[in-house]
């Protein structure tokens, strides 16, 4: 999904330039130019998103933060994440199936039989592992058939959904738990919280931005979606907090 370059827009959401993402990687010093950020915001919230695919663009697999003295050489993010669930003795890929409660294969023509990712894929991985118990989690997820509601497959689902589960129950700083003491924000100032936008945040915190569309994670194509004024845009009502 990662796009391999960064568009830059002016104020009539006409593109001005592109910055390569290679070039960014420990390199804030983009975002400190006249209006950059804002231009930058309305990139990414014009351009669509990427189709889904188990590939990685190149600035990620090839050229993560490059040497300034050979800059056309860098890291292999995939590498590099394979690699860390090795360090930390993550289970393996079939391990991590079984924990989730969904079907495992003990050989890769069984995998093929599961059909869970295309067949070439198994083929691929044949050619690297010696047995499917070996496979690493990270490049098997990504391989996986998608959810027909999501981006990811059924065992990176489950890993997802369980995770952020946790981080949310276990903080007690998230300000909607209330365990083991009652919230610190009342239910109007939940009401609030709960109303506001993404869309608001973008021109309450820009500093020449006067337009967005209402829903900035969906293209400006989307029924009902089109760029409006951001003073149309309701922002975070403060009145809850006021005191009596």
């Amino acid at each position: 999904m990662v796009q391999s370059r960064l568009v830059r827009m002016n104020a009539n959401f006409q593109e001005v330039g592109t910055i390569p993402l290679r070039t960014t990687f420990f390199k804030a010093g983009n975002i400190y130019k006249q209006g950059m950020i804002d231009e930058l915001v309305r990139g990414m919230a014009t351009l669509p998103g990427k189709k889904i695919s188990d590939s990685v663009t190149p600035d990620l697999s090839q050229s993560l933060f490059p040497n300034p003295k050979t800059p056309q050489f860098g890291h292999d993010l995939v590498s590099l994440n394979i690699q860390r669930g090795r360090d930390h003795g993550i289970n393996g890929y079939m391990e991590w199936r079984k924990l989730c409660k969904l079907p495992t294969a003990n050989s890769f023509e069984a995998l093929k039989k599961l059909n869970v990712m295309p067949s070439q894929v198994v083929d691929k991985l044949k050619s690297v592992y010696e047995s499917v118990a070996d496979i690493d989690l990270y490049p098997a997820g990504l391989s996986e058939n998608r959810s027909a509601d999501g981006l990811v497959g059924k065992t990176f689902s489950c890993i997802l959904a369980e995770q952020f589960g946790r981080l949310r129950t276990g903080d007690r700083f998230w300000y909607e738990n209330d365990l083991p003491l009652p919230s610190r924000l009342t239910n109007e100032q939940l009401k609030a919280i709960r109303q506001t936008s993404m869309a608001s945040i973008i021109c309450s915190t820009t500093t020449n931005l006067k337009a967005i569309q209402p829903r900035v994670f969906e293209t400006i194509t989307q029924l009902g979606n089109k760029r409006v004024d951001c003073s149309s845009i309701p922002g975070l009502d403060l009145q809850p907090w006021r005191r009596a």
